[in-house]
Formats: structure tokens, sequence, C-alpha cells
């Protein structure tokens, strides 16, 4: 059995323990004390790092969706952005590297960022690459793939925190183990680790608030209505929608004053929406729906736009803020405008009606149309107009009508009582979730006048087509008659001209005769000039007649639409003017040759038109010498019994014009001036299309000698 003792100490042994190893325990209390300080200071540290890196990659999201956002615009204010976004990026990225370069101590820290299979680094720089290239596809392919890695590396982050905070905790316990002694150095640890703890969660906090900012930021940055923010007179900040917008940056409005002056420089406008805002606003600070807000606003270039104005009122405990909201309704305006001028300037009658036939909507041009006031016209039902349709049918026929849209010619009533030829136009309209029979109604009596003008001429160039004793046809550019007489129909062979249209001559002529046909077509379609021809074909009989065919483009606005032509029979012509060939080769050969002198003469001045060679011979002069000249001037002043020759030579050229016929003696001089007698015949005759006279001269010079002798003796 063995005896265990215990061995028990007096306070005075205690004391003197205590004062033999005093400086041992003071050198351990201050180890202590110094321990607690350095592994507070070095984690201390490793907070404020932690949350610096949380908050650096807050950023970098923020950042990577606002390029992404800034790449897809084209405006130059983006564009100077979206430079300043990529630099600030790169820049943030480099710190970042360069703080976890200097806390690489911790291993996933370290592979996340800095080893050689780090997910983030290439992709950034991909990422920029793209945009540089203006890569769309690529740039939101990256995007896609950046954000899960950088969401990742805010979390690796935030459980590093939280690591190093158990860390620090343990690390108090086990100073706290080996110095109980020393509560107050406990107390301050744990109220020290608190304090981490406290500012841990207050950079989280932060940084999840800054993550919410940017969120809500980059959704009203990419937003496309205007927005803007303001603060007791202030504006915060607008979204770059308000910027394309109106043009007006947070630099040209930094306060309320600012943008009412430039956004409604008009005073007296200036003052109404100002009025009208605050108003709406105090309403909506109350607990109102806040009343939209319609307005013009000015923008920096110069031009007016109308907005719906929209507001909400934010309020804490540090300040009172209102988001403010601009809807572009300047096109729906625009459109309402022009409708609204439509139904007034419009030349048709448009108007809109229910399904009962009662008017709804019209135009000025319907009211006048129907000779009613404006009043009168928004009160009439269909029935109040419409001529034709009976009373009991109106109504189905605007069912069909909804069903089936449909144009068709009726009559309308106007109020005096008056009808009037009316074509309408009419199909199913849906407005408001209702249905609607829309109807333009044309006034077509001038046009019916004109139909009925335009039958008649046809009728008229029918019959004169008809008439013409020769065949007259228009053909298009393939040689299809278009429309031809009823001598072509009669030569063809057909019952009517009908029967013609749509034909070619292949089908009425022999294929020879069709073949020249169609070729001649050609050529005055691809000349642009008219052919006219004469030419003879003999039949199957041995029968010989003559055609004479003219054809010349159909040009219609411009345009070549085919061939119009005319043939007829000239056999009998041909035969005549053969015969008068004939006649005028005998006539030439008898005035050429004949021994007696002819020569023909103007009725109007007596010149010489033309002589034969035996009246050169007895001018002694040649043909080109005597033509031109007048009879009186180759003729001596005086005749022989004293009369004047232009006197006498006037007579005798009257007589001969009015009886046709006469015969005379006279004395003429030849071009060398010896006279001579001549017994002169002359008889009207035509040459070249003028009146003339043919005069035939006999020299009688040698009987009158004899004569003369005779009377002597």
């Amino acid at each position: 059995m063995t005896r265990h003792s215990t061995t028990t100490y007096t306070s005075n042994e205690i004391v003197l323990v205590i004062h033999r190893h005093f400086w041992l325990i003071a050198l351990m209390f201050i180890g202590i004390l110094l321990a607690n300080y350095l592994v507070t200071e070095q984690y201390t540290h490793i907070y404020r790092h932690d949350a610096q890196l949380i908050n650096l990659a807050g950023r970098q999201r923020m950042l990577v969706s606002r390029i992404a956002f800034l790449s897809t615009q084209t405006d130059e204010q983006s564009n100077a952005e979206l430079v300043e976004s990529i630099k600030t990026l790169r820049a943030e990225f480099t710190e970042l590297m360069s703080s976890q370069e200097d806390l690489a101590h911790d291993v996933s820290i370290h592979y996340l960022y800095l080893s050689g299979n780090n997910p983030i680094a290439p992709r950034i720089n991909q990422f920029l690459d793209a945009i540089a290239q203006k890569d769309t596809q690529q740039i939101s392919v990256l995007y896609r793939k950046l954000l899960p890695d950088i969401n990742n590396a805010v979390n690796v982050f935030s459980q590093q925190a939280n690591h190093h905070a158990d860390i620090l905790h343990k690390i108090g316990l086990v100073i706290e183990t080996f110095a109980v002694i020393f509560v107050m150095t406990g107390i301050h640890r744990r109220l020290l680790r608190r304090v981490h703890q406290a500012i841990a969660e207050q950079s989280l906090a932060t940084v999840q608030l800054e993550q919410q900012k940017s969120q809500i930021r980059a959704i009203f940055d990419a937003s496309s209505v205007p927005k803007a923010l303001h603060s007791r007179g202030r504006i915060l900040y607008i979204n770059p929608a308000f910027t394309r917008r109106f043009g007006y940056t947070l630099a040209d409005i930094q306060s309320l004053n600012d943008w009412w002056s430039l956004a409604y420089p008009d005073p007296s406008y200036r003052d109404w929406v100002r009025e009208e805002w605050t108003k709406r606003l105090t309403r909506n600070q109350l607990g109102a729906p806040f009343e939209a807000l319609e307005a013009r606003i000015t923008c920096k270039n110069g031009t007016i736009c109308i907005v719906q104005i929209e507001a909400v009122s934010l309020q804490n405990d540090y300040q009172h803020v209102d988001w403010v909201t601009f809807f572009d309704i300047t096109a729906l305006h625009d459109a309402t405008d022009r409708l609204q001028t439509l139904l007034e300037t419009a030349s048709d009658g448009i108007h809109v009606l229910d399904t009962k036939g009662n008017v709804i909507e019209f135009s000025h041009a319907f009211a006048r149309m129907l000779g009613y006031s404006l009043e009168e016209t928004a009160c009439l039902n269909v029935s109040d107009w419409d001529a034709m349709i009976p009373k009991n049918l109106q109504l189905s026929t605007i069912a069909e009508i909804l069903t089936n849209p449909t144009t068709f010619e009726t009559k309308h009533r106007r109020k005096d009582g008056s009808v009037f030829d009316a074509e309408i136009n009419a199909k199913a309209i849906e407005l408001g979730g209702k249905t609607y029979l829309y109807a333009s109604s044309r006034n077509i009596t001038e046009r019916k006048n004109m139909e009925a003008e335009l039958h008649r001429r046809e009728q008229y160039q029918r019959v004169l087509l008809d008439n013409f004793p020769f065949f007259v046809w228009l053909k298009d550019t393939d040689s299809r008659l278009l429309t031809a007489n009823l001598h072509y129909a009669r030569v063809a062979k057909v019952n009517s001209t009908k029967d013609l249209e749509g034909k070619t001559d292949f089908d009425f002529f022999p294929h020879d005769l069709a073949e020249k046909y169609v070729a001649d077509d050609r050529t005055v379609i691809e000349t642009q000039q008219s052919k006219h021809v004469q030419e003879e074909f003999v039949t199957e009989t041995g029968e010989r007649y003559w055609i004479e065919t003219w054809k010349a483009p159909l040009i219609i606005d411009g345009e070549i639409a085919g061939t119009v032509g005319y043939s007829k029979d000239i056999t009998e012509q041909r035969r005549a003017e053969n015969e008068i060939n004939r006649l005028k080769e005998q006539y030439e050969v008898l005035f050429t040759d004949s021994p007696d002198a002819y020569l023909v003469v103007a009725f109007e001045d007596g010149c010489i038109l033309d002589c034969n060679r035996a009246l050169e011979t007895m001018m002694r002069g040649t043909r080109k010498d005597i033509i031109g000249k007048s009879v009186i001037n180759i003729s001596p002043p005086n005749q022989p019994d004293g009369s004047r020759s232009d006197v006498a030579g006037f007579e005798h050229i009257m007589r001969a014009y009015n009886q046709g016929y006469t015969c005379f003696e006279w004395v003429h001089r030849r071009l060398d001036n010896s006279d001579f007698w001549v017994e002169v015949t002359v008889s009207r005759t035509p040459f070249h299309g003028q009146d003339a006279l043919l005069g035939a001269w006999r020299d009688i010079t040698e009987r009158k000698a004899m004569e003369k002798t005779v009377s002597r003796k």
C-alpha cells in the first residue's frame, strides 16, 4: 500500500518563488504582450488586404459589365467612356495582381490568380482584344465566361477572410491558455477579435453594397429610356440614354435650375412646367400616385421632343431623392398629328363606323362630300347617306365587309337630297379591343362621266377605223395584234375584230409573207423609224396587184409599245401612175425633139421655165441662156403696129390663161439682137404643180417679107 503525500506552500514561500523568478515572469508577460501585438497587427493587415481584394474584384465585375455594355454603343460619349473604362480595368487588374503577390502565402489565392492555369487573366486579355476588334459575338461569349470566374474570385476572397478570422480566434485561445493569469490581456484579445470581425463584416457589407449599386447602375445605364436622379435641387445621376436623347451631360445640368433654363427656354412655359411638376411631386410625396406630366423639352441641338415624365420619390434617414423617367412620345404625337392632319386634309371621304353603322371618326372631306357640318356628320348613320343598299340589308352588309375587305361602287345621298356615284374601299380594323369598319369614299361622278365619254370616243374611233377603205392595225412588241379594223378582219377572214386580238400574221397569211411582215415590225421597233413600202404581189391564179404599207413605232409615255400601220391596195393607182409616166415620156420626146419651137412660160411673171432644141436654134443661144428670161424682155420695145410689147404681151398672156388658148403674130428679138417674126400659139398647161403656158413658135419671117414685097407690087 502506497501512501501519497501532498506538498503545501505557504504564502511566504509563493512570494519567495515569485521574487526569485521575477525577471523570468516579467519576460514571459512582456513576450505574451509582444506576441499578441504582432499577431494582432499581422492579421489586421490580412483583414484589410482581404477587404481590398474583395473590393477590387467587385469593381472588376462592375467594370467588365460596363465595358460589355459600352462596346455595343456607337455615340462619341460612350466611345470615350469605353476607353477610360478599359484603362481603369487594366489598372485595377494590375493592382489586384500586385496585391496577391504581396500576399502569396495563401496557396488558394496564389493558384487562382498567379499560376499558369489562371482562368481570369488570359480571359480578360481576350475580352479586351475582342472589344478592340469590335467582335460582338466574341465579346458576348467572353463576358458570359468572365462573370462566373470573377464571382468565384469574390467568393474565394470572402472565404479567405473568414478563414483568417478563424485563425485569429484560435491564436487568441492559445494565447489566453498560456496567459490565464493575465485576464486583461485575454479581454483585450477578445475585444480586438470582435473589432476585427466587425471590420471584416463591414468590408463584406461594403463590397455587397457596391455590387448592388453597380448592378442597379448597369441596369439603368443599359436602359434605352432616359432616367435621372436628383436630390434637394442637385442632379446626382443621368443615364446614357438621357444624354443620347437630349444631348445634355451631367456637367451641363448639375442643378435643377440649370435643367429648367436649358430644357424650357421660354419663361412662361418654364413656369408652367415647374408649377405642374411641383404639384405632382408634392402629391406623390404624400402617398398619391405620380400623375404623368407631358412636356416639350428643348434638346441641346435645338430640336424639340415631347416626353411623358414620371417620378418616384425615395426617402430614408439621410436624404430624399427622386427617380425621374422620361418617356419619349414625340413619335406618338407626330403620328397623332399626322392622323389629325390626314383627317383634316384628306381628299377622300374617310370614315370609321361601328358594327351598327354609326359614325365614330371621319375626315373633313367626308362631311363636305355629304354637305353636312362636322357636328352633324358625327351623328350620322350609314342609312343617312347610302342610296343603294336597302336599310334592311345594311347591317348584314357591314358584317360581311368586316369578314371580307372589299371595294365596290354605290351611290351617296347628300344632305340636300342629290345623289352622286361613289367608290368605297372598306375593311375591318381593331381599336381598343373593339372591331370597327374603316371605309374610304371617293366621288367618282366625274370618272364615270369620263368613262362614258371615253366609251363614246372609242366608238367614234371604231367607226372611223372600220370605215377606212384599207386595213389598219396596232401590234405589240411581239407582233401580236392589239386591235384592227373590220377591213383587216375581212382580209383575215374572221367574224369580228375581237377575233384578231392576240393573233399574229402567221395566223392569217402565207408563211413567207408573215415572216416578211414580222421582220418589218422588228426593224421599226429596233430603229424606232417609220417604214413605207410599195410591193407587187402575184396571186396563186397569176393575178398581179400592188400593196402600199406604212408602219411606225407605237410610243406611249416615252416607251415603245409596238407598231401601228395600215395597208391598202394601190393596183389601180400604180396603173394610172404607169400610164402617166408613159405619157410623160412621150411628152418629153415630143417636146424635146419636135421640129417646132416650144417653150413653157410662167403665168405670174412670163418667165421662160423650159424650152426645146428647136427654140434654142431659133433664138441662136443655149437652153441655159434662155431659161429664166421673160418673153417680154426677148421682144423689141414696140411691135410693128406701134403697140408696146409689154402691154400687148400681157394681154395675150391673160387671154390664153382665161380662154385656155390663143394665137397671134409677134416680133421677137434673138439673143444676137436680131428681130424675127413668129406665129405664136399659146395654151394653158400645168407644169410641176403650178399654172403655166405652153407656147409654140413658128418662124414666119420669110412669109412676112414675101407679103411685104407683094404689097409693094
